[in-house]
């Protein structure tokens, strides 16, 4: 997960996998099962804008997530 929030990525993934991370529609392609193939189409068919939005979705969503980071490490320094 750091590697997708790192390059900023827009990762498809499956829905399980996504909840435990903090993917979600807005800054991911997710799939269950056996619709892997429906997801990658979905991406390919994805236009500008919508990646746009899944794209700063997942920069903010990586930027959350520091930002909780560098908190929980200031709190243990106390």
């Amino acid at each position: 997960p750091q590697l997708i929030y790192g390059f900023n990525k827009i990762p498809i993934l499956e829905q399980s996998f996504a909840d435990f991370y903090d993917f979600n529609e807005e800054n991911s392609i997710l799939y269950t099962g056996d619709n892997l193939s429906s997801a990658m189409e979905t991406a390919i068919k994805m236009n500008n804008q919508e990646y746009k939005d899944k794209f700063e979705a997942l920069k903010i969503t990586a930027t959350d997530i520091y930002n909780e980071s560098l908190q929980n490490i200031k709190n243990t320094l106390k």
